[in-house]
């Protein structure tokens, strides 16, 4: 008789922020560009929060599409 092992692979959750009020906003979200063409979807589900020079916070996706975030 065989044993069958079942492996559970849980996915990391991350959050990626990037923008702000700073002067290396661009900077920033180039950045945050370049680390999303980078994860591995398969380990990793993201989420991208972008912040406005406003402090405002915006839930966004991988096409950079904004919803901004209430509190």
């Amino acid at each position: 008789m065989r044993s069958a092992v079942n492996i559970i692979i849980k996915e990391i959750r991350l959050g990626i922020f990037f923008g702000g009020g700073g002067v290396e906003s661009d900077v920033s979200i180039i950045t945050a560009t370049s680390l999303v063409k980078a994860i591995d979807l398969k380990k990793y589900e993201y989420k991208l929060i972008y912040i406005s020079h406003d402090n405002e916070f915006y839930l966004s996706n991988e096409n950079f599409v904004v919803k901004k975030l209430e509190f």
